[in-house]
């Protein structure tokens, strides 16, 4: 019986990390860090996009042909949908998985704010608004939920402090960027801005937020309706308070229902 030998190549390389990884820590060299970076440009993206919203409010009223109680409504449309969808997106997220919700709306919300300069009709720019609110409104919860599940521990803090950090550096640095777009473009970069960073934060998702398997839980699913009234709820609620003042408060029947109908709601939300 004759034996049988097999020859191991003696420079044989053990795989490693990719190059670009191999200096960081290990238990960060594992985290997806492009979609950590998606998400704190998610929470950039709408800070500043409200932001804007409300310094360009004057050159959008112009542009429109609107006066002070209409224009008034401009930026309620926006918020009011953003606060909507808020805590409905819990239930979107939970239901479809935040890869997929976050791509379709950073999709939708692009398109919009190419398109928002563009509207010279008052109640299209509505319209347009409030689904930019609807879309964008997904970034908050979505992305803060992915790095919160993602990161290690040790590293948490860290990235809380960073998204908080984009939040506030979008506020501040909103008028300086609204002011050199006014001077020396034009006002519609106010929407452009963000639809060009927009992509950039889809890509992020894209490649570094992996695909939710489907829930296989026997368990019954969370209410739509305690959702739906909940979203709807505070909605209201932050429309009554947002406009309030012009409408002299309780002094006003619109003020009165939309406070009494969103209380109504939030207790509706918890039976």
């Amino acid at each position: 019986m004759s034996a049988t030998f097999i020859t191991f190549p003696a420079n044989r390389q053990s795989v490693g990390p990719p190059p670009g990884l191999a200096a960081l820590p290990v238990d960060l060299s594992h985290s997806p860090l492009l979609g950590i970076l998606g998400v704190l440009l998610g929470a950039g993206i709408v800070t500043i996009t409200g932001r804007l919203l409300s310094l360009g409010l004057a050159d959008l009223k112009g542009n429109v042909g609107i006066g002070f109680d209409d224009g008034a409504w401009i930026g309620s449309a926006f918020n009011v949908a953003l606060m909507f969808i808020g805590p409905f997106t819990v239930y979107l997220g939970g239901l479809l998985g935040p890869r997929r919700v976050l791509l379709a709306s950073a999709t939708v919300f692009t398109v919009i704010c190419w398109f928002l300069p563009l509207v010279h009709s008052y109640s299209l720019l509505i319209v347009l608004l409030a689904i930019a609110g609807l879309a964008s409104g997904t970034f908050y919860p979505l992305t803060l939920t992915f790095a919160l599940r993602n990161i290690p521990l040790r590293y948490l803090a860290l990235v809380v402090a960073l998204y908080a950090t984009c939040i506030e550096a979008a506020v501040n640095f909103a008028p300086s960027i609204f002011g050199f777009c006014r001077n020396h473009v034009s006002w519609e970069w106010m929407f452009w801005i963000p639809a060009l960073a927009t992509p950039v934060m889809m890509t992020c998702i894209y490649f570094g937020v992996a695909e939710s398997p489907k829930p296989q839980s026997k368990k019954q699913p969370p209410s739509f309706v305690g959702f739906f009234y909940l979203s709807c709820g505070f909605a209201l609620l932050y429309a009554a308070l947002d406009q309030g003042q012009r409408l002299d408060w309780w002094r006003s029947g619109v003020f009165t229902g939309l406070l009494a109908g969103g209380v109504f709601l939030l207790l509706g939300s918890l039976v």
